[in-house]
């Protein structure tokens, strides 16, 4: 994270999942056998593939379930039209 630590604030960031067609996870694991067998380095799969919305910022943890169902309310109304 890119702000102090302040005693009472949470880190908080907004992402979304993505679901995976047959051809993205070939792709993926595609991708992850060429790095692997070109480094000295094992890259693994994530098992939920996400896009971050936000950045990490800093909220009160008494915010973190009201902050929580409200996007999500906003982002279901957004996904079903």
């Amino acid at each position: 994270r890119l702000f102090a630590h302040e005693r009472g604030n949470w880190p908080m960031s907004i992402y979304a999942f993505i679901p995976c067609s047959s051809h993205l996870d070939t792709m993926i694991d595609d991708l992850i056998d060429s790095m692997n067998s070109e480094s000295n380095t094992s890259w693994k799969r994530l098992d939920d593939l996400h896009i971050s919305l936000s950045k990490t910022f800093p909220i009160r943890f008494h915010h973190i379930e009201s902050i929580r169902t409200s996007l999500q309310t906003e982002l279901a109304n957004v996904a079903t039209k």
